[in-house]
């Protein structure tokens, strides 16, 4: 039966390269979050100081 020991080797061949690009997605999902949550202080700290920019800009 050698040809099920070469569909053997293919499947954990497969299912470690499923589990790599599982980790890296995983990983790349991680730092997409991390931007999102960047973004989302950058945005609410522009926010914050949109009304002293609108204030002090016709000042100066």
């Amino acid at each position: 039966m050698p040809i099920a020991y070469w569909l053997l080797a293919i499947g954990y061949w497969l299912l470690a390269i499923g589990y790599w690009l599982l980790a890296i997605g995983y990983w790349l999902l991680a730092i997409g979050y991390w931007l999102l949550a960047i973004g989302y202080w950058l945005l609410a700290i522009g926010y914050w100081l949109l009304p002293l920019a609108s204030c002090l800009l016709p000042c100066a």
